[in-house]
């Protein structure tokens, strides 16, 4: 065959392929008909009511007057087709265990969650605090709200999707998979600083990310101005082990709106809430 042949072959496809129903569900070939015969009965200029049924008057070509529905309706259809996309996707990323959260609960973190009321994504922050005072269900919850409100592209780098770093052969690769995310929760990515390679991607991600202006909501069980004493949870207690600790912290502090959670209610400070 030749490639005449082929190209004419492709285009005859191409033209009986049919559209989305959106659009009529027609063929490109057909369309085409439509907007060569503008004096055809189908593209007759009629006043029509919105396909929605909301009883707004429209004016538009007799063939698109079914399928066509007013600027209202056609937001609300949009914004719930969003709600379902999102849905899903949260689905999809958040474990059940973290799907429901009781506001209410004794545990939960009212004074970091009240702090953090009109938080839209559009800066870092670093949680930190003792395991069990809320820091990555919060996270979660902030995360939620950024999918569905803001929609925000969204990701989350679990504990051990950091330490399988180690095992991949390209390293960049694995940075800018992670890098593309509007808002990423790392959660706990301090417990792997001392592995040499776990740090550098680290580094490596946080760097991306703040060179393509993108947020992090990180959570750790360390942060605090003690951070040399609370290295020992983790058994890094070399002098090595809190220099890496210590620079990770003091980029994450910079670049980030810090949040404590421990055992008092967040202060008023400008570190702290």
């Amino acid at each position: 065959m030749s490639h005449a042949t082929a190209d004419r072959s492709s285009v005859e496809t191409l033209a009986q392929c049919t559209l989305e129903p959106l659009l009529g569900g027609i063929s490109v070939h057909d369309l085409g008909w439509l907007h060569r015969n503008r004096d055809s009965e189908a593209m007759q200029q009629v006043e029509f009511e919105c396909s929605q049924g909301c009883g707004t008057k429209l004016t538009g070509f007799r063939f698109f007057a079914p399928l066509t529905c007013c600027d209202t309706c056609k937001a609300k259809a949009e914004q719930e087709a969003n709600l379902e996309r999102a849905k899903t996707y949260w689905e999809a990323i958040c474990p059940k265990a973290y799907r429901e959260t009781d506001k209410t609960h004794a545990g939960f973190p009212k004074g970091q969650y009240s702090a953090l009321s009109d938080w839209t994504g559009a800066e870092s922050l670093f949680f930190y605090g003792p395991s069990g005072k809320g820091k990555s269900r919060l996270a979660m919850l902030l995360l939620k709200r950024c999918l569905v409100r803001f929609n925000l592209h969204i990701g989350i780098l679990w504990p051990y999707d950091l330490k399988s770093v180690k095992n991949e052969r390209d390293v960049k690769s694995w940075v800018q998979r992670w890098g593309r995310y509007d808002l990423l929760l790392m959660d706990d990515p301090l417990q792997g600083a001392a592995d040499g390679r776990v740090t550098d991607a680290l580094k490596d991600l946080l760097a991306y990310r703040m060179d393509w202006k993108r947020q992090n909501i990180v959570t750790s069980q360390i942060g605090g101005d003690d951070y040399e004493e609370q290295a020992a949870k983790f058994g890094k207690e070399t002098k090595a082990d809190k220099e890496v600790i210590a620079a990770l912290l003091r980029r994450l502090r910079e670049s980030c709106r810090v949040v404590s959670f421990g055992d008092t209610q967040p202060s008023t400070g400008q570190v702290d809430f």
